[in-house]
């Protein structure tokens, strides 16, 4: 049986698209170890219970510069003896999860091995000079090119990549959608349970408009989604959920009411139960002006929420960036709106997809059932 060996250098709670291709590689026999870090004990038990491995090395990256790197290096250490004790095979894999903190420190372990290398996100690939002194042969398009695979989440990043880097092989596309059976997910936590309970009564009779999702003031503005409420009938009700920040709270500070709820970060795949009570699916990415990854990855977003609200027939709206436009635009599954954007504009805009609301809603089905990310998977993993 072939093994796939999983590093990455961020908690596996946050990343469903991770925990997708960990089911799918189950699914298609494959022996997975993942290496890294699981918060979610519950998740991680019934993962093991299905033949995952887990092992536990985890990058701290706090500290002063010289503490982030001794730490590094004894990352690096960690994942040296794991990989020399497993006993890798030549039909073995090691799927590695891009990470600019980490690629320097490992390329070299790395290069023995069959390795694909996974972006989900774009990164500087030009380090500080601290860097190019401790890792002077560093070089990330060789690395890139003696790759058996380099998996991007969306199609203009891995056109972006193959032309950067000079790449003979078109990157592969495996898009952020998630692998949920809705209908099977038994035993849910207790926690949850009580959250979602508190939810349901709480909407009975609205018309949902939710965001779910990361929070950042600048890339992810939510205050004219905000505003807009007090615009629209007294159904519709804002739901506002996700990983808290500094930015979460205070939008919760200012905005809290009976038609704006709050929901902290609910771990995948339930927050699902909550996401399938919406009437209406809230995208935002806003680029910021000082760096190309800060530009091309809100530009050519690849959010799983356009699968999980698509999931459910919940039509969309976002601003005008190239990676919402366009798949709204093939299969009429939203609406994006124009700058500036104002709380009136954003009311409106509700407003007609709800004259349509059959249309948007099969049209989200379509944009979902369009991509087959096991397809992917098995033919990047038959092409090696």
């Amino acid at each position: 049986m072939r093994k796939v060996y999983i590093i990455t250098q961020n908690d596996l709670v946050y990343y469903p698209p991770m925990q997708t291709l960990i089911n799918l590689m189950l699914k298609m026999e494959i022996e997975v170890t993942f290496v890294g870090t699981f918060s979610d004990e519950k998740s991680r038990k019934e993962f093991e219970k299905l033949g995952v491995s887990f092992e536990d090395i985890t990058l701290d990256e706090t500290g002063n510069a010289l503490q982030k790197i001794i730490r590094k290096k004894y990352y690096t250490k960690q994942i040296k003896e794991f990989l020399n004790k497993s006993r890798i095979k030549d039909e073995d894999l090691i799927w590695y999860v891009y990470s600019g903190a980490t690629v320097c420190s490992l390329y070299k372990l790395l290069r023995n091995y069959h390795y694909i290398v996974h972006f989900y996100e774009f990164f500087k690939s030009i380090h500080s000079w601290r860097y190019k002194l401790l890792y002077p042969s560093y070089d990330l398009g060789a690395f890139l090119s003696k790759a058996k695979a380099v998996v991007h989440c969306e199609y203009n990043r891995a056109q972006i990549c193959r032309a950067l880097y000079g790449l003979k092989q078109m990157p592969y596309v495996i898009p952020n959608k998630p692998y949920v059976e809705i209908d099977k997910l038994n035993n849910i936590p207790t926690d949850i349970n009580v959250q979602l309970n508190d939810f349901k009564q709480n909407i009975v009779g609205k018309r949902l408009i939710i965001y779910q999702g990361y929070f950042n003031a600048k890339e992810r503005r939510l205050e004219e989604f905000c505003q807009s409420i007090n615009l629209l009938p007294n159904e519709y009700v804002l739901v506002i959920m996700g990983r808290g920040s500094s930015y979460f709270d205070a939008l919760k500070e200012r905005y809290e009411s009976n038609r704006i709820i709050f929901i902290p970060f609910i771990r995948p795949p339930y927050h699902l139960l909550f996401t399938q009570n919406a009437s209406y699916g809230i995208l935002t990415y806003y680029p910021q002006q000082k760096t190309y990854p800060g530009v091309i990855n809100p530009l050519y977003c690849a959010p799983n929420k356009i699968y999980e609200y698509g999931m459910f027939g919940i039509p969309m709206l976002g601003n005008d960036i190239p990676g919402l436009k366009y798949p709204f635009k093939e299969f009429n599954c939203g609406e994006v709106l124009t700058y500036p954007i104002t709380p009136q504009k954003i009311a409106d805009c509700i407003m007609l997809m709800e004259n349509e609301y059959q249309k948007y809603s099969e049209g989200a089905k379509a944009l979902n059932e369009s991509v087959n990310i096991e397809s992917v998977i098995s033919e990047i993993l038959n092409s090696i």
